[in-house]
């Protein structure tokens, strides 16, 4: 039998279960960036990870339906962005370079190396410039209605 338990943003494990990932197991949680907090959520699992950025006004709440749709062949990263969502603290800075950052962070917090990064409005730009910033890291990129002019890495 597994004993875990959330602390903070991250899994402890029993003794015995110590070689095990806190990546296999799904979590809810705050996780702490510079001057603010974000609320995350990790469905766990083995499958290829999957960060979910939102469209502006946005919160993870709008991925459910994807989420359920892709299913448990995917591990699921959605997240709060800077003042966006019920949890999330205010920060002093909401710069768009600090919230392409802020995906470092949350993949660092849940111990992801690599994972395809899925952006939806303003999230697709922040998805496009965290991909380019992150060629090894990046398994892919999923663009939607993120209008970018031609010249947009330019």
């Amino acid at each position: 039998m597994l004993n875990s338990k959330p602390i903070g943003n991250k899994i402890a494990l029993s003794e015995k279960n110590e070689n095990l990932s806190h990546s296999q197991f799904a979590w809810t949680g705050m996780v702490s960036i510079d001057d603010t907090a974000l609320s995350v959520t990790d469905t766990g699992g083995s499958g290829i990870p999957v960060i979910y950025l939102n469209g502006q006004f946005a919160n993870q709440g709008y991925w459910r339906k994807v989420i359920v749709e892709l299913g448990s062949e995917f591990r699921h990263i959605t997240f709060d962005e800077r003042a966006r969502g019920k949890k999330s603290k205010k920060s002093a800075d909401y710069s768009f370079d600090t919230c392409v950052k802020d995906v470092d962070a949350i993949l660092a917090a849940r111990g992801v190396e690599q994972a395809l990064v899925v952006g939806w409005s303003y999230g697709a730009f922040v998805a496009a410039h965290w991909a380019s910033r992150n060629p090894d890291r990046c398994l892919g990129a999923v663009l939607v209605d993120g209008a970018q002019p031609y010249d947009w890495m330019n």
